[in-house]
């Protein structure tokens, strides 16, 4: 039972990377999806003539082709259920149909052609675990369908030939692909190797003004009260004034509070560089969404007051999570939309919550100048920045934090117009 769900959860993972590195071309794959069906039955059957098939079969690829052509208008409820939509698309209209058909066929070389790329296609969007599923479900499926509707069964040497030719495409394709995937990791795990080399450096200095706020907050108390008789005594030239005494009274418990907050930082960034594991040894806990937004916004380093002004924000609800992990998220999500106020000059932030019967919804969103199709298809993916100086994993973050808290996070835009960002949450 164990082994099943972990492939269950390998492949879910596995469709998430394949709709993430395909999502700037979902509209495109559906789009022919959607009209290839159709076209080539007319095709193989008014122009070259093809012995068998089925105008119903096709039907459905297009459909679900143009499920693909309509994801940037599904709801946001809808968008978690994306990536085994994406994984039925492709079970059926690349692995199942042209293999069904390929046998129907019996190895015609029309249907041969068809299905080598097929398998060319499935090798260049999914990886290997995902390859061997599709194509052993697809084709399982196929030979079955095949078994109880062919009225005559037949395998030649047609058939052998195909596999040999196919095995050779499946390894070399997925060879190529897995030194990809390498190079990717190795990018990351340089950018995780820079990270930590720079966490110790910060760390350590901040360690040493850590313990020198421990020992003044330990004794200033008594250095305080002896100022203070001092002072009654008149034996103080120049007193402190009362304001100034009050602030330094709690400036070594906010020094260590800070500093504790800048290690969280540190530890943040280290997983935005690329130590996703350690978002699953993280504790999650029942969090305040309203308690988070006013921590974060409190927080956050804004440039100035008319900065802070643009932010408006209401409504609130439970979720099982981090505090500082949300706080990060929302940092993140403040920073693009203020960059993409003052690149634009206008525009404000508005953030507001939506419970509903599945999930709870936190949106935010800005009115600066919105983004392009482009932009919105590739925006949560690793190392994809529309800035100058940005890095391309701030959003990528978040949304690893957001499958960490069993939820998820989307964008909608219209560009010239608004950036929306939205959260879903699993009630509690």
């Amino acid at each position: 039972m164990k082994s099943i769900k972990k492939i269950v959860n390998d492949l879910d993972q596995s469709m998430q990377r394949s709709l993430s590195n395909s999502a700037h071309q979902l509209v495109a794959v559906g789009a022919i999806a959607f009209f290839g069906f159709p076209l080539f039955f007319w095709i193989w059957t008014v122009w070259f003539p093809q012995p068998y098939d089925n105008l119903w079969l096709r039907l459905l690829g297009s459909l679900l082709g143009l499920g693909l052509m309509l994801t940037p208008y599904w709801p946001a409820w809808s968008r978690p259920y994306m990536p085994w939509y994406w994984f039925l698309t492709i079970l059926y209209a690349l692995s199942f149909f042209f293999a069904y058909s390929f046998l129907m066929n019996q190895a015609s070389v029309i249907s041969a052609m068809s299905l080598l790329c097929s398998v060319f296609l499935l090798v260049l969007l999914v990886d290997f675990l995902s390859l061997s599923i599709l194509l052993i479900l697809g084709w399982g499926l196929a030979f079955l369908g095949y078994y109880l509707t062919s009225s005559q069964i037949y395998f030649g040497e047609e058939h052998i030939e195909m596999g040999v030719i196919l095995f050779f495409i499946i390894i070399a394709g997925s060879t190529v692909n897995y030194k990809t995937a390498m190079l990717q990791q190795q990018r990351m795990a340089g950018m995780a190797a820079a990270a930590g080399m720079i966490a110790h450096e910060l760390r350590t200095p901040l360690l040493g003004i850590k313990s020198g706020a421990q020992v003044l907050a330990t004794y200033s108390p008594l250095l305080f009260a002896a100022y203070k008789l001092a002072n009654e005594q008149g034996i103080l030239s120049s007193p402190i004034r009362e304001n100034r005494l009050r602030q330094l009274e709690g400036v070594s418990e906010r020094i260590v509070s800070e500093i504790d907050y800048a290690n969280t930082i540190i530890d943040m960034l280290l997983i935005k560089a690329g130590r996703e594991h350690s978002l699953q040894n993280c504790t999650l806990e029942p969090c305040s969404m309203a308690e988070c937004l006013q921590a974060a916004i409190s927080r956050y380093p804004f440039q100035s007051a008319s900065a802070r002004a643009v932010v408006s924000w209401q409504g609130d609800f439970q979720f099982i999570g981090s505090k500082l992990l949300m706080q990060h998220v929302l940092f993140n999500l403040l920073k693009n939309a203020l960059y993409a106020i003052a690149t634009a000059q206008r525009g404000d932030i508005t953030i507001w919550t939506e419970c509903q019967a599945k999930y709870n919804y936190l949106y935010v969103q800005d009115t600066a100048k919105g983004m392009s199709a482009s932009q919105l298809s590739r925006l949560f993916e690793h190392f994809y920045t529309t800035t100058f100086m940005g890095t391309g994993i701030g959003l990528s973050f978040c949304k690893l934090v957001m499958n960490r808290f069993g939820g998820d996070i989307c964008c909608e835009a219209q560009e010239g117009a608004y950036t929306k960002f939205i959260l879903s949450f699993p009630l509690v």
